[in-house]
């Protein structure tokens, strides 16, 4: 399945593909029909190589469709610059002291960690390893780890968190007020160029020489900083800078999450864990970047596919952007350049009235299945079809996966998409918010002929999804879309019906699914 695994002396092999320490390199031999395959891997300063020919297989089968119209193209088209999710992106992080922060944040210096640090300095150190730090050092992946997994080394993140930067305010001074918050971000940009003594400059933070700075977080240094309906309330989001003076911080995206979150603490009283007093925070509850990851996602032009109106959970769950769990969704995936899909287009009539593949596992290849009853090759995939992947416990799902107790989860998991675009507004017609359409963009369809289209289901996920013998078809999943009649929302037959006729597993957990589908009427 094209994956690559490091094994240590201690612990589990561990999939490397995409690590920035992984080279691999392919070249010719003698023979047309054999490739020489050279990896190197490089780990805490010792370097192994493997060396082994490869016979070329080549096939005629399906081949994946290549998906041009992505979000790049989206975003430019509404006149919104995204950070960029190739190449190198530089973060710059601040982490914000309050003139209350102390009550959150221990200033004793004689309460340390174990490796001698007060908890001010043990917080820069976390957030530098949320970030920026290995896989073996947090608790899931950090924002650099993940993404670079997730894009298949594409995307590489890298950066700087800064010193305390100290406000003559109170953190619950800022409430909801977006205005207040966008301007606290400007004044510390300032700072740590203008008056920190740094030798860095705007534009070490620009890595597309665009102009901007490619990405900044802000850490506040509480647990919460307002309340709504008596409860204190730790917001965690990604806006733009509005028009300012700084054309490096003008029109930027920043990020705002508080600087305990990576601890599980943020929202809660300070009382509740005694945080105070204890020396070891990330020892005690580990280093989780989850948010970091969720919230950065918006950064380079992901969105949320969680029912922000919280009456609904269109998407179970069941993504990094609905329960920050695992990876992303392969809509977004797709809208991201970053997976292309197996496209079968019933109004085809050079298809077969019978169709059988075999995809690999999501996680591990990227294979995406896209029915639809007319492809339209300008729209792409900013239109309505239905989407099959492959799920199992493995790269970005395992972690979530064990959480859940259910660490040999595998199954297909199944996508309604309606990502159709308003020409006269460029903008999608619809969000998973169920208070803004009747139409989600990104719907988890569960293997459960009882689920309505508005659910609330998020648990038991190991039962929604459609394991060796199970089908589908729109008719008897009907109540599973907004009209309930069997057909897409835009009133059209998908034209497909499907069978899972075998899963199978090797034993790293890599998984195989072969799928027959049914042209219908």
């Amino acid at each position: 399945n094209g994956k690559i695994y490091a094994i240590y002396s201690v612990g589990n092999p561990e999939a490397i593909n995409g690590k920035d320490n992984l080279s691999i390199q392919i070249s010719n031999t003698a023979d047309e029909n054999i490739k020489k395959v050279t990896l190197s891997y490089e780990y805490r300063g010792v370097t192994k190589q493997l060396t082994f020919d490869v016979p070329v297989n080549k096939t005629a089968g399906f081949t994946k469709t290549e998906i041009t119209q992505n979000y790049k193209n989206y975003w430019q088209e509404n006149g919104y610059v995204t950070t960029a999710y190739e190449g190198e992106v530089k973060v710059l992080a601040i982490p914000i002291w309050f003139t209350d922060s102390n009550e959150f944040i221990s200033t004793d210096d004689t309460i340390k960690d174990s490796n001698n640090k007060t908890q001010r300095e043990q917080i820069i150190e976390d957030l530098n390893t949320a970030l920026f730090g290995e896989n073996e050092d947090i608790t899931f992946r950090s924002l650099r780890t993940y993404y670079l997994e997730e894009s298949l080394g594409r995307l590489k993140i890298s950066g700087k968190v800064t010193p305390w930067y100290e406000s003559n305010t109170k953190s619950i001074d800022y409430g909801d007020k977006d205005s207040a918050i966008t301007t606290l971000t400007v004044d510390a940009v300032k700072w740590y160029f203008d008056e920190s003594g740094t030798s860095e400059t705007r534009a070490d933070y620009d890595a597309n020489n665009d102009g901007k700075i490619d990405h900044i977080m802000v850490f506040y240094g509480s647990n919460y900083h307002c309340f709504r309906n008596g409860y204190a309330v730790a917001s965690g989001w990604c806006r733009k800078v509005g028009d300012t003076t700084d054309s490096y911080i003008s029109r930027s995206s920043f990020s705002w999450i508080s600087a305990l979150d990576m601890y599980g603490i943020n929202g809660l009283s300070p009382n509740v864990y005694d945080q105070l007093n204890k020396n070891d925070l990330s020892t005690i509850h580990g280093i989780k970047a989850k948010t970091i990851i969720h919230e950065f996602a918006h950064a380079i032009g992901i969105l949320d596919i969680y029912d922000t109106s919280m009456k609904n959970e269109p998407a179970g769950g069941f993504s990094m952007q609905s329960g920050k769990t695992g990876g992303h969704d392969p809509y977004n995936m797709m809208a991201m350049g970053w997976a292309n899909p197996y496209v079968f287009d019933s109004s085809d009539t050079t298809l077969s009235n019978e169709i059988t593949i075999t995809i690999n596992d999501f996680q591990s290849s990227g294979d995406i299945i896209l029915l639809t009853p007319n492809w339209d090759s300008e729209k792409q995939i900013f239109d309505e079809y239905i989407l099959l992947e492959l799920f199992t416990a493995t790269g970005l799902n395992q972690y979530d996966a064990n959480d859940w107790k259910i660490p040999d989860l595998v199954g297909i998991r199944l996508w309604h998409i309606n990502a159709s675009v308003d020409s006269s507004t460029n903008r999608h017609y619809n969000t998973n918010n169920s208070l803004e359409s009747n139409y989600d963009l990104v719907h988890f369809i569960r293997n459960d002929t009882g689920c309505e289209y508005r659910s609330f289901t998020a648990l038991d996920r190991q039962d929604y999804l459609f394991d060796e013998g199970d089908s589908f078809d729109m008719e008897t999943y009907k109540s599973q879309f907004y009209n309930a009649d069997g057909k897409l929302d835009n009133g059209t037959s998908l034209g497909w019906s499907f069978e899972v006729t075998g899963i199978t597993v090797d034993e790293y957990g890599n998984a195989t699914a072969t799928i027959k589908l049914v042209k219908t009427a």
